[in-house]
């Protein structure tokens, strides 16, 4: 089992993305000869959220950098009728960006992408991109309750909401020019662009994100690195098949299946040991 050692809160850093916008970094770094991880949040989650995940990590051996997603939790400014951010920018700019910082801080450590849920889609539509263009220097992906949420994978009542929740909301942010957020469904205020490239994904099961510069499901097929894909008991919104549709992209990976059969949901994971215990193992076993 990999030592744990006393680690300090986040530092925080920020990027400034082509748009204007001002993203904070959580930054957790240790020892930098250790690996870092950029870690994408779901959408709606804060980056602070992960801060107990991040400490986990980083006493067991492996730094961390957590941003918010462009225009949520400290990100600013908030997304108007003039956004056009989506799936593409994130992957294009924000992860670029977001890498940048951590090899600032490890210039020559082995470097992870990871991503919940929706981090889990920018995470590997970066990864994807980089296997194209080559930019930076990627050890592996990980992915923690992520995958495709087609909805022909959904069942009983999850399966209502799959098919008809993105598409109102798709509609509704079309309408005002921008998802308003509620306080039932939880994603806060987005991008409509995101939205539609959200919805794309639900309804046809393929990334197309609006202004892409690249096939990101070709460049998918053609990645080659390990893969580290976590499920989570209970979790009705990325269950095992939603990430196999996921990871089934990854034709040339080498994908570790992981389950975690506590029933601690979507979100619920990053306040417990087992997801980083689970994750640095793997880190440490794929190095």
């Amino acid at each position: 089992m990999t030592q744990e050692r006393p680690v300090a809160g986040p530092v925080i850093e920020e990027i400034r993305l082509p748009d204007g916008t001002v993203t904070p970094l959580r930054v957790v770094v240790d020892d930098p000869d250790r690996p870092i991880m950029v870690l994408w949040p779901g959408l709606g989650v804060p980056a602070g959220y992960f801060d107990l995940f991040a400490a986990h990590c980083g006493r067991l051996g492996v730094n961390v950098v957590v941003g918010d997603l462009r225009g949520q939790g400290g990100s600013r400014p908030r997304p108007t009728a003039a956004s056009r951010f989506g799936h593409h920018a994130l992957a294009s700019e924000d992860t670029p960006a977001a890498v940048e910082v951590a090899r600032r801080y490890c210039p020559s450590a082995p470097l992870y992408v990871a991503g919940h849920s929706m981090g889990g889609h920018i995470a590997s539509m970066f990864v994807a991109r980089n296997s194209v263009r080559h930019d930076h220097d990627v050890a592996g992906l990980v992915l923690i309750a992520s995958g495709v949420p087609h909805w022909k994978l959904y069942r009983g009542g999850m399966g209502v909401l799959a098919t008809v929740g993105p598409l109102a909301m798709h509609r509704v942010s079309k309408a005002l020019g921008y998802w308003p957020g509620t306080a039932i469904e939880g994603y806060g205020r987005q991008s409509r662009v995101l939205i539609r490239d959200w919805t794309y994904l639900n309804r046809h099961g393929r990334f197309s994100p609006r202004g892409a510069d690249v096939d990101y499901e070709q460049a998918m097929a053609t990645m080659e690195m390990p893969v580290c894909a976590v499920t989570v008991g209970a979790d009705t919104d990325a269950p095992p098949r939603v990430m196999r549709a996921l990871t089934s992209k990854f034709t040339r990976c080498d994908v570790a299946a992981q389950h975690i059969s506590a029933p601690l949901g979507h979100n619920g994971w990053a306040r417990d040991p087992r997801a980083p215990e689970i994750v640095t193992r793997w880190i440490a076993d794929v190095r």
